[in-house]
């Protein structure tokens, strides 16, 4: 592997772009001082694209040493097209090339780094002197580190972001403190914290998302007197303002502050305290929320024996995405093709399925997405959880993922074309296999399509009734997730 250079005025660069951000670079350099060997750019060639220094297109520029020793900065203006950039001038010889990191798997610190170094390489300023510049390698292969979620620690304690995935509400059995302070009626205990939370309700109705807040007051154990009631309403109400003003200016407030929880012996986070400060930052979209855990039940949740195997199987296999963000401290920047933020498709159905009787139905997940559907509902307590694919890459990772975070129960399986359709009560799948995904469901299709097909998928379906869960605009189209029910 080559080493790490630094920027000295002996260091000759070359510059990817041939339009202004490129130019402005090119010139900067130039001024001070620096040799510019050539410019590359994807369509143009020729001696006047960039102030008369000549331009290349990438593959037919001179195939010389200087690919090897000099750095390459990537002049445009869209940051989307940095990685898929970098990954063509690697490939084509060159080692060292500076760049945005966007789409990478890198720590939140890392990435900073990263982007002060471009800002300065690009302005050619003073402050990019003596500047380490790594190869480009280093940044090629993940590495799965349990800190890049770490925000600080403290004595014993780690702060640490964690999905949503993974949040449940205080359990009784495992709460230490005095369990007469918890006034919420123990239905509403050891429950995930989107199915139907009685904060987020009450936050809702304060942002006028709902007409009511009735399931925070029906939640109590101790019913209040009208007066009582709306005494409670206006001091939830100045908290909500101040949570809003403080979210404002950043999440300093809710970091500093994150609830502490503990390590469930089912394998997922419960809040000790902190409900109200974790589900506003639900009501306002947030999917990864910062809490306190202690080291030991960090490192039960890390579960690097098996970390190892799925960051070898990664590497080995070139995954460069997941179907969801993992929630697991080593995978917090690892990209995903969707739930990448706000609303979240996991959000919605598990509220559908909250005032269902979760323990009685089956649940069979055929999204390509590596069980995720099928995980969640199994750790909500489905009585039985399936996911299959065609695909043997798809296979393999759910199971591995599965181990990781400790959800060994959902079988995972290679769907064959010779075998005999089961019937499960809940079904997830995309609308192109309607036929297939019907036979196999018996109470509840879970089927996304784009939102132009719905009165097609709806005229053709043996199910009644469809409700749309969840809309969101993915790779130029409308995608809509939804449930059909009521077989005929």
């Amino acid at each position: 592997m080559c080493q790490d250079i630094t920027i000295s005025g002996r260091t000759s660069f070359i510059v990817y772009g041939g339009g202004e951000v490129g130019s402005n670079c090119f010139r900067s350099l130039k001024n001070r001082g620096f040799e510019v060997l050539y410019v590359l750019d994807k369509n143009k060639s020729g001696n006047s694209v960039v102030d008369g220094i000549y331009t290349y297109k990438l593959g037919e520029e001179p195939n010389s040493a200087v690919k090897q020793n000099s750095v390459v900065i990537i002049c445009l203006a869209n940051g989307m097209l940095h990685r898929e950039t970098a990954e063509q001038l690697y490939r084509n010889g060159y080692r060292y090339i500076v760049f945005l990191p966007m789409q990478y798997h890198l720590s939140d610190d890392k990435k900073r780094e990263l982007t002060r170094t471009y800002n300065r390489v690009l302005k050619a300023g003073k402050d990019m002197d003596g500047q380490s510049i790594c190869p480009y390698e280093k940044y090629g292969s993940p590495v799965f580190d349990v800190n890049d979620s770490v925000i600080y620690r403290s004595s014993g304690e780690v702060t640490v972001w964690c999905g949503l995935e993974l949040l449940f509400s205080e359990s009784l059995e495992l709460w230490e403190g005095d369990k007469t302070k918890i006034h919420t009626k123990s239905i509403y205990k050891n429950k995930h914290i989107a199915c139907n939370n009685p904060c987020k309700d009450l936050f809702d109705y304060f942002a006028l998302y709902s007409d009511d807040c009735d399931l925070y007051f029906s939640s109590k154990k101790e019913k209040k007197d009208p007066e009582k009631e709306r005494e409670e309403l206006l001091q939830r109400e100045e908290l909500f303002w101040l949570f809003s003003k403080e979210y404002n200016q950043g999440l300093g407030f809710f970091t500093e502050g994150a609830p502490p929880v503990v390590w469930n012996p089912e394998n997922y986070c419960n809040l000790v305290g902190g409900h109200h400060r974790t589900l506003f930052l639900l009501h306002k979209g947030h999917s990864v929320f910062p809490v306190r855990i202690r080291d030991e039940d960090f490192q039960k949740w890390c579960h690097k024996e098996q970390l190892s195997l799925v960051g070898d199987y990664i590497i080995k296999n070139g995954i460069q995405t997941f179907y969801a963000p993992l929630p697991h401290p080593a995978f917090l920047n690892f990209p995903s093709r969707c739930e990448n933020g706000g609303k979240t498709k996991l959000e919605q159905v598990l509220r559908y399925f909250a005032d269902k009787n979760i323990a009685t139905l089956s649940v069979l997940d055929c999204m390509e997405d590596e069980g995720y559907f099928a995980r969640n509902l199994e750790r909500i307590g489905a009585k039985k959880a399936v996911f299959q694919s065609f695909d043997q890459t798809q296979v393999e990772l759910a199971a591995l993922l599965n181990k990781l975070l400790y959800r060994d129960r959902v079988l995972v399986r290679n769907t064959m074309s010779n075998q005999k359709t089961e019937q499960y009560d809940v079904v997830f799948g995309d609308a192109k296999e309607l036929a297939t995904l019907e036979k196999a469901c018996s109470q509840y299709l879970l089927i996304e399509f784009d939102a132009q097909e719905k009165e097609h998928v709806c005229r053709q379906t043996v199910f009644a009734d469809y409700r749309c869960l969840f809309r969101e605009y993915r790779k130029g189209v409308v995608r809509e997730l939804g449930v059909l029910t009521g077989r005929g």
